[in-house]
């Protein structure tokens, strides 16, 4: 291609990203630099549905269960956006543990506090025995006093629930169906806590 030649639009692929419903027009026509009226006109012109969503979403959750993630190749529209689908929801998986793992840490880390907070009161006290009037020491005191470890293991425990839902979420552990309007995840229940943790938070803001 000479300089100031315009790229051929690849509408074979551009129809294909269409017709698997994955992306939006905005952004299938951000990703082959054409305007998304153009693409409107020519689905309208050649009869173009988005109706391989419901395979695409299949696709995923056949290879999500298949050993190695591995299947057979179907059409190519269905395969590459399956590809991708795949790609993000393992990704999520990875980052969801992780999160959850951090929680966890959290909480270990306020009930070691909580066991020595006699101790760490003391040391305030002692730090400052010496100040001109007690604002420093009545500020180092609340923050490690019950309303502000009840604040910080209410916090913790809403964190866990929370990703506790979205990583069965991820692995399908949700029974089909199951919603809650008023659920803060956008529709879906949130589980309660394993038993361990529950009492560990029960413990830590007695």
């Amino acid at each position: 291609m000479t300089k100031g030649e315009k790229k051929a639009t690849d509408w074979e692929a551009i129809e294909r990203e269409y017709r698997a419903g994955q992306l939006s027009e905005a952004q299938i026509a951000r990703e082959y630099g054409i305007s998304r009226a153009a693409i409107q006109k020519r689905a309208k012109k050649h009869g173009w549905s988005r109706d391989l969503t419901e395979k695409v979403q299949q696709e995923i959750r056949a290879r999500l269960v298949a050993e190695g993630l591995q299947v057979a190749r179907g059409a190519a529209t269905i395969d590459g956006a399956a590809d991708r689908g795949v790609q993000i929801i393992l990704s999520h998986r990875t980052d969801i543990h992780e999160a959850r793992e951090a929680v966890r840490e959290m909480i270990a880390e306020l009930r070691r506090t909580l066991a020595k907070i006699d101790e760490i009161e003391e040391d305030i006290i002692d730090e400052t025995a010496g100040d001109k009037n007690g604002k420093r020491r009545a500020q180092m005191l609340a923050s490690v006093a019950l309303p502000s470890r009840a604040q910080v293991a209410a916090t913790l425990a809403t964190a866990l629930k929370t990703l506790v839902s979205l990583e069965r979420q991820a692995f399908n552990l949700d029974e089909k169906g199951s919603s809650d309007p008023e659920a803060p995840t956008g529709g879906v229940v949130v589980h309660k806590i394993d038993p361990a943790s529950a009492e560990l938070l029960k413990r830590l803001v007695e």
